[in-house]
């Protein structure tokens, strides 16, 4: 699958509270195979609304981050059914305790964190 979601809660001590004043945090982590990693604010789509408004500006202000790999170590692949000329060909994003890992086909395991998701790789204390 290419996206995963997270649902951070928020207000507990040493972690942060990126929210739109809710007790939550969401975000999306989509691979989108030649463009990489694209981190989205789900809260922030939501405060937009889908009625009225600017779109374009609704989606920049809901961009949190994104990940491009190099291409210098990958190669084309060869296939008479797809065209793997994009390199890197980011075909998956899986998000687990803070870190998100990336699955690149011709390139290989990308495994990054965003500085926001950093705490979220501790246990959270009960």
């Amino acid at each position: 699958h290419n996206a995963d979601h997270e649902i951070f809660q928020t207000g507990l001590p040493g972690f942060p509270d990126n929210s739109h004043g809710g007790a939550w945090d969401g975000r999306i982590y989509m691979g989108n195979y030649h463009s990489g990693l694209w981190v989205i604010d789900i809260e922030s789509l939501m405060v937009a609304g889908l009625e009225g408004g600017n779109k374009t500006d609704a989606h920049m202000d809901s961009t949190v981050g994104y990940h491009l790999p190099h291409g210098a170590d990958g190669a084309p692949l060869d296939s008479s059914y797809y065209d793997f000329g994009w390199t890197p060909f980011i075909w998956a994003a899986e998000h687990y305790k803070g870190y998100t890992y990336l699955s690149c086909i011709t390139t290989g395991l990308y495994i990054v964190q965003l500085d926001i998701d950093e705490p979220y790789g501790k246990t959270i204390p009960s």
